[in-house]
């Protein structure tokens, strides 16, 4: 077997996207990401699966399984293979919203069905909806193989670009997922089965440069290309980053407007650094430093660098764009670019950032100016 069949053997195996997954997940950030929307929980055969308050027990799954089964052993094609626990999988779409998927191989194209939580919930759906399922599956089955030559040559083809963009890279950029999106057995209409969307997951580092995943959906192998193309040379500049960081002996790196701010409130540095990495791990989401009624503070990453947001009635600040809600003059905008904000605005934070105006926007209902920092390392 060649490096390319191995590489796309893993590509199309869940167990192995599970494992590659396991330093990574469980993250919150993930799902926020929608990359829950695109693999989920795989069922490992013993326990239910939960997705949030949404909770499928490991009988009726075991009863799914062999429904489903029983089924693709009747129907006698070779090509269409009996299912494995690790095929069934629970996806999140929404917070409150998950849908139950079974991937089927038709000729080693996986093809992932799914049916909805109305329709696995009996108190609020019928009962039976295991046997309702795994009909639905069995005809688009049918409805797939009498098309399957194309989907065979377009899987190859998208598989084949992901890989080979992947390994010309010379980067970490690790493929991990690609498949066609999941489609509805509950639909109305067949859909086109050679024009659907393929998911594609690959891992790079995210913005606190750790390891991370980036994720998209692509309708040919042109598109894809172009796609990961994108991902892998924001990788080579997170890469960069992470060497310049640790030449320098450092954790990470915060610019002088956020270095400003968390002395106003009297942080620490590297214990704001700490506090950040944590909440970001946990949720993805900034940490908030201060909060009132009206304004919010807080500190996020951005590609290994520690940046600040803040939101009050008259100004906001998202990481080196500051928004003035206030009529200024004319001439004070013309004339911003080249000084230091704090001579332009009043405000003990701004001046002690010594942040530089590079470029200044009159619009409808604010002035926008971007500002230019100077960094300092924190190290740990």
């Amino acid at each position: 077997m060649t490096a390319y069949s191995l590489l796309l053997k893993s590509l199309l195996t869940n167990a192995r996207v599970d494992q590659r997954l396991a330093g990574i997940r469980p993250n919150p950030m993930i799902s926020s990401q929608k990359l829950g929307s695109v693999i989920g929980s795989i069922w490992d055969g013993d326990g239910p699966l939960e997705v949030d308050q949404i909770k499928i027990g490991a009988p009726d799954l075991a009863r799914l399984l062999g429904e489903v089964n029983g089924r693709l052993a009747i129907l006698g094609d070779t090509g269409v293979p009996l299912r494995s626990h690790s095929d069934i999988r629970l996806v999140r779409y929404k917070v409150e919203k998950a849908n139950l998927v079974v991937d089927i191989s038709i000729d080693g194209v996986l093809l992932p069905l799914q049916t909805d939580e109305f329709n696995i919930d009996e108190e609020l759906f019928e009962p039976g909806w295991i046997s309702k399922f795994a009909n639905g599956i069995l005809i688009y089955i049918q409805s797939a193989c009498k098309v399957r030559s194309s989907c065979a040559r377009r899987d190859h083809i998208m598989a084949y670009t992901m890989t080979k963009c992947a390994a010309a890279s010379g980067n970490p950029a690790l493929p991990l997922w690609l498949r066609l999106s999941p489609v509805y057995t509950n639909s109305f209409m067949m859909p086109k089965w050679e024009t659907l969307c393929y998911d594609f997951v690959i891992q790079i580092l995210d913005d606190k440069l750790q390891p991370g995943v980036a994720f998209g959906c692509a309708l040919s192998g042109i598109q894809l290309q172009g796609l990961v193309e994108l991902y892998i040379e924001f990788e080579y500049k997170l890469q960069k980053r992470k060497r310049w960081l640790l030449a320098n002996n450092a954790s990470t790196s915060i610019d002088s407007l956020s270095t400003a701010l968390l002395k106003h409130h009297n942080i620490d540095l590297r214990m704001a650094y700490l506090l950040c990495f944590e909440e970001h791990l946990q949720t993805g989401k900034p940490l908030v430093i201060h909060e009132t009624e009206t304004a919010q503070h807080s500190i996020f990453f951005e590609s290994g660098t520690m940046r600040c947001n803040v939101t009050a009635p008259q100004v906001s600040i998202t990481g080196r764009l500051l928004s003035v809600h206030l009529e200024l003059p004319a001439a004070t905008i013309l004339a911003a670019p080249g000084r230091m904000i704090g001579e332009l605005l009043e405000n003990s934070v701004f001046a002690a950032s010594q942040a530089k105006v590079i470029k200044a926007e009159l619009w409808y209902n604010r002035t926008s100016f971007e500002l230019e920092t100077h960094e300092e390392f924190i190290r740990i």
